[in-house]
Formats: structure tokens, C-alpha cells, sequence
């Protein structure tokens, strides 16, 4: 499947950090409690019997004619049911045996009182969320990958407030266990390569260059192209990374920018051999926020404002599903049928050059998608979880119209740089204690006296409930050079520049004469 992490979730937990702090960022505080009878809002309840009436007059053709003109057309049938109720927004993970669940936000765990990312499985239909599994504090799941029984590898990016943590855990019969972190780094996306699993590690500022790192299996070596020093004043990679996936048959592929600011891919035919660089300008496609899914054979597809399909050997772009409707995530079936998730929440499918929507029940929307290696299709709503029919399935649970909002898929998360057009300097994420009106008092003493910061904005922003103190509105000199003061002057300080547009909270007006907080 692919997933594009909130816009923060790759460093800051989606987001972003998707993605992007992904990102591919995470809800730290709960809603209004729910119905503590009905928490999920999907009922299992069964309409009840229609009540006894008295017997009437047998109709006549006329009147038989005219009740069919002025009844409403029947509702479209469904390949999907729902199955089992879903706390929250929940990504889902096909891997060899079983489906895994990883809610979208961070929450308090309960009964342990543990507060982070809550995993799961599916136990049959019944979606089951195990307090083994969760990764504590601000975390955005990239990929699982993996069988059950057996390990399952989890990649997923955390944040210590100012950049990224590439995170890799394993989930077996002892449950979940810390493999290793790397400070600085987040998760562009995963690819299998036979019995090998291997990752593109991005760092979280574009000053070092990208590699491909092998997560599980024997260790496989890819050389990514260098930057050209006569035309990239900041990357160190010929492409930066905005995804990474590769086909069934093992070739790795790298979307991303040039130099030029080109939407390039970068693929790799096998371990050790030479890659080969693309321009995709002529299609139209957006690197930001790209996915890649994996299709049998040599097959892959780019899903981003446009969707490209690739042979093996040369790409084509697909037209999109429908008028206005854009696809977020996507997966593939071992036939190669592409089943796509649309930004409105609609499900469609494309087999034989066309699109085909797939009715949902009760017309809900979808939040997520996942194809299982047996060909079931699976579904996350807001708060439920659906699969494709079977025989002898029954009619499912019903799912309430509360549930048909699709939730807003957010972009991944891309490092800021001097083509982004919206860099914002990341300077402080506030903890669990941090009061809502915090002022910030070091990063005002740091900036008293220094009025070349006037065009900036300092700004609160929000992504998916955990908040930021950060600086926006210049371009990437001047918040390069806001970056490198704070982190000189404010003691442990690590800032970081992402390519974003966040959502603003509040803004802290700052005298950079005094360093006072203008009221």
C-alpha cells in the first residue's frame, strides 16, 4: 500500500513530521467523549420488523406505474461490508498473514496509560489493538512489512521536538521491541527486493545525502547519484526524495527534484548496478507528496496530482478517476488491477484502461486501503473497518452517516530548500506540559537585537494536535540563517526547515528590539 505521512509526520508525529513532521505528525488531546454505548459510532443492530398493516386493495396497473415513477431508484449495491467498529482513523499494512492496524493519531492507551501510537491486528474480521504494540510519544508509521506468524518489521519516523528519528522496530510473539534509531533522519518509503527489505533514509535537512539502507535479509548496496556542486548549492543527491517503493520484481524507484527543480525519478535495476535519472516535467506530476505502489511483475505506479504508470522500462501517465478527484493512496492486487483511494474518500478501480467506482455501504468514505496477498480488499472509514464480500457473508454491520466525512489527506513531508515556495523553520514542539500560551523565552532572548529577522512571522502551528513553535514567511536564505542563530545561541537547540503549509494556531509577536512579547 502507500501512505503519504502528514505534513510534518516524518519528524514530528503521519504528517509530517505523511507524508510530512512525512511524513510521511500526531493528535495529542481527545474530542468530546463519545456515546460510551456506541463508542465507535457502527452498530451492529438489525432493522427491526416491519410493523402489521391492515390489507388493502390489490393495485391496478395505473396506480402499480405510478407508485414505481415516484419511488426513489434502489440504493447501488456494495462489494464491501463492514466488519468490525474502528476506534479512530486507522492506516492499514498488508503483510503475509495478517492485517496490521496502526491508529492515524497519537491518544492515550488505556488501561496502561500510556499515551503514543496505538497497533493492531485483524483477528479474523475483528480488528484487535494489543497494549504490547505502541510506540509511545509522537510517531508517524511508515511501512509494515513482514508474516505471521514470524516478525514483522514496523519503520515508522519520531520527533524529538526539532527533527526526525528513522525508527525501526520488529513485532513478533514477544511483541514490540526497539531495533535501532537515527537521530536526524526519517523514512521516504520501503521496497522488497527478494528476501531483502530495504528503506530510503532521507536526512531531515537536505546538507547530507540520502542512502538506501537494508531494514531485514541479506544487505544489498545501491549508490545513489551525487549532486552536480556546480548546480546544487544545498542537496547532496542529484534528486531529492520525496518517496520511494519499487515493483514485484525487485526495481528500485526514487521520486523526487532535480536540481532544477525538475520532478525526477532515480531507478535501480538490481544491487550494485548503475541507475538511470528521468525528467518527468512532461507529465505534469508534483514530486511533493508522491506514493509508490507496487504491482506484479516489473509494474509500479507514481501516485501523486497525477498517476504514472511504469512497465519496467518507460512510464505513461493515467487519466484520473473522475472530474475533480485526485488519488491519495492506492494498491495493487496480483492481477495488477490498481484499487485507488480518491481524495473525495470514494473507492475506483482501473483495469483495461478505464476507472470503475466501487460503491462503499451506506456511502461513507474511505480513509485508508490495503489489498491482502489473498486478494481481499480492506477499507478504514473514521470508524470502521470494511472488506470485500465473501460467500455466505451476512449483511455486516451498519455504519452510521457520521461516518461519511472522508478525513483530509495531508502532504508528505519534504525538507525546506531555496525552490520551496513556503519554508518554514521549526524551532520548538511542545510537550505534554508545554501551557498553551508558552512564550518562548530563550528563543526571544536569542533574537533581541537582531531586526534582519523582521520579515519573519513566529508563528504556533498545529499538526494533527501536536504544536509548534515555528518561523515562516522568508525565503530559504533567511531561514537558514534564522536556523543557524538558534541553534548557535539556545542551548541544545536543533531547528529544522520543512517545505510546508501548516495550519496556524497562534502568532507570537515578537519586539526583536527588546525581545519582549508585544501584547
Amino acid at each position: 500500500m502507500t501512505l503519504r505521512p502528514t505534513l510534518f509526520s516524518r519528524f514530528a508525529v503521519h504528517a509530517a513530521f505523511s507524508a510530512s513532521f512525512a511524513g510521511a505528525a500526531l493528535l495529542a488531546a481527545c474530542g468530546p467523549s463519545p456515546d460510551p454505548q456506541n463508542p465507535s459510532g457502527v452498530s451492529s443492530a438489525t432493522p427491526s420488523a416491519a410493523p402489521t398493516v391492515a390489507p388493502t386493495a390489490e393495485p391496478t396497473a395505473s396506480t402499480t406505474a405510478s407508485a414505481a415513477a415516484n419511488s426513489p431508484p434502489p440504493a447501488p449495491t456494495s462489494k464491501f461490508i463492514a466488519v468490525s467498529t474502528l476506534p479512530a482513523p486507522t492506516k492499514l499494512f498488508a503483510v503475509d498473514g495478517r492485517l496490521m492496524l496502526a491508529l492515524d493519531e497519537a491518544a492515550e492507551i488505556k488501561p496502561t496509560g500510556k499515551w503514543g501510537i496505538q497497533l493492531g491486528f485483524v483477528d479474523g474480521d475483528k480488528a484487535e489493538f494489543d497494549t504490547r504494540y505502541v510506540l509511545e510519544g509522537f510517531h508517524s508509521v511508515v511501512e509494515m512489512r513482514g508474516s505471521w506468524p514470524g516478525t514483522i518489521q514496523v519503520l515508522a519516523t519520531g520527533d524529538t521536538g526539532r527533527t526526525g528519528i528513522a525508527e525501526q522496530y520488529v513485532i513478533d510473539n514477544k511483541g514490540l521491541q526497539a531495533k535501532s534509531a537515527r537521530v536526524g533522519n526519517y523514512y521516504a518509503g520501503v521496497a522488497q527486493v527478494g528476501g531483502s527489505l530495504v528503506a530510503l533514509e532521507n536526512p531531515s535537512m537536505p546538507f547530507s545525502p540520502p542512502k538506501v539502507v537494508t531494514i531485514s535479509g541479506a544487505a544489498l548496496s545501491y549508490k545513489i547519484t551525487p549532486h552536480d556542486p556546480k548546480k546544487c548549492e544545498y542537496q547532496k543527491s542529484a534528486v531529492v526524495f520525496s518517496a520511494f517503493g519499487g515493483t514485484g520484481k525487485g526495481t528500485l524507484i526514487g521520486v523526487g527534484d532535480s536540481c532544477s527543480g525538475a520532478p525526477s525519478v532515480e531507478t535501480w535495476t538490481a544491487s550494485g548496478s548503475p541507475s538511470t535519472i528521468a525528467d518527468l516535467s512532461s507529465f505534469g506530476i508534483e514530486s511533493n507528496g508522491a506514493a509508490i505502489v507496487t504491482g506484479p511483475g516489473d509494474k509500479a505506479w507514481i501516485v501523486s496530482n497525477k498517476i504514472l504508470e511504469f512497465d519496467g522500462s518507460n512510464w505513461k501517465v493515467l487519466p484520473n478517476p473522475a472530474d475533480k478527484e485526485s488519488v491519495v493512496e492506492a494498491a495493487s492486487d496480483s492481477s495488477g488491477k490498481l484499487w485507488a483511494l480518491a481524495s473525495s474518500g470514494s473507492v475506483y478501480t482501473f483495469s483495461s484502461g478505464t476507472w470503475q467506482n466501487e460503491t462503499l455501504p451506506s456511502g461513507v468514505k474511505g480513509v485508508h486501503i490495503a489489498v491482502s496477498k489473498d486478494g481481499t480488499v480492506w477499507v478504514s472509514t473514521q470508524s470502521a473497518l470494511l472488506r470485500t464480500k465473501r460467500d455466505k457473508d451476512g449483511e455486516g454491520l451498519r455504519v452510521e452517516a457520521k461516518d461519511s466525512a472522508p478525513v483530509k489527506r495531508k502532504r508528505a513531508f519534504t525538507p525546506g530548500g531555496p525552490r520551496c515556495t513556503s519554508n518554514v523553520v521549526v524551532l520548538y514542539a511542545f510537550t505534554k506540559v508545554t501551557p498553551d500560551d508558552y512564550d518562548f523565552p530563550l528563543t526571544r532572548k536569542a533574537l533581541k537585537g537582531h531586526g534582519e529577522f523582521s520579515k519573519l512571522k513566529f508563528v504556533v502551528t498545529k499538526d494533527n494536535g501536536q504544536k509548534y513553535f515555528t518561523a515562516m514567511g522568508g525565503d530559504f536564505a533567511s531561514s537558514e540563517k534564522l536556523r543557524a542563530h538558534i541553534e548557535k545561541e539556545v542551548q541544545g537547540a536543533k531547528p529544522t526547515i520543512v517545505c510546508t503549509e501548516p495550519e496556524v494556531v497562534r502568532e507570537v509577536k515578537i519586539n526583536l528590539t527588546t525581545g519582549d512579547v508585544i501584547k
